[in-house]
């Protein structure tokens, strides 16, 4: 099935989840990337025994920035998609056949999808400090485990304040902009 945002949404709102796909997509395939080099550079694209999981996290750090730019802006993507529902009726339909009759969508709806990378970021620092504690003291990757679980933390923390900064800024426009409203007279014709 292919889905044609033109269709169905604005121009605004095309450029938008456009953005944040190909944002998404870029980070993937360079994540993809860095992960098969470095597999092919260490000969262990077969065993994976011997994966340093610690320092692949740590020289994936910089893919982080691809989810800060999906994190800051799934709030805005996940109103601006409940608005579109409301306002179109066509769009809302489509949805929820997709939804209903796709496989690959396994029931869940386009708001679930777009929350679905927050989540998994936000479970990584759990994944490395389980691991951390398993990792016997004498193992190489039990620092890199550690180092890599504190990066993404900091990361994580950054992310959260670029969130919380543009939060209180759409907050502080929206203030304005209802007492600008409220303080200019209606004028009748």
């Amino acid at each position: 099935m292919v889905i044609r945002l033109s269709e169905y949404t604005v121009p605004r709102t095309r450029s938008t989840f456009s953005y944040m796909l190909e944002e998404n997509g870029r980070s993937s395939s360079m994540f993809l990337c860095d992960l098969l080099e470095n597999s092919y550079a260490t000969g262990t694209q077969k065993d994976y025994t011997t994966v340093n999981i610690g320092k692949l996290f740590l020289e994936t750090t910089t893919m982080l920035r691809a989810f800060e730019v999906y994190c800051v802006r799934q709030g805005s993507a996940s109103v601006l998609l409940t608005n579109l529902e409301k306002e179109k009726e066509l769009l809302r339909i489509f949805l929820r056949v997709s939804q209903m009759e796709n496989t690959l969508l396994r029931r869940m709806n386009l708001s679930a999808f777009l929350m679905v990378p927050v989540q998994r970021v936000t479970k990584y620092p759990l994944l490395l400090n389980r691991l951390y504690k398993v990792t016997p003291y004498h193992h190489k990757d039990r620092e890199a485990l550690r180092e890599a679980q504190l990066k993404i933390e900091l990361h994580l923390e950054h992310i959260n304040q670029v969130r919380n900064r543009l939060f209180f800024r759409v907050s502080l426009m929206t203030s304005l902009e209802s007492s600008i409203i409220e303080e200019v007279p209606e004028y009748s014709l």
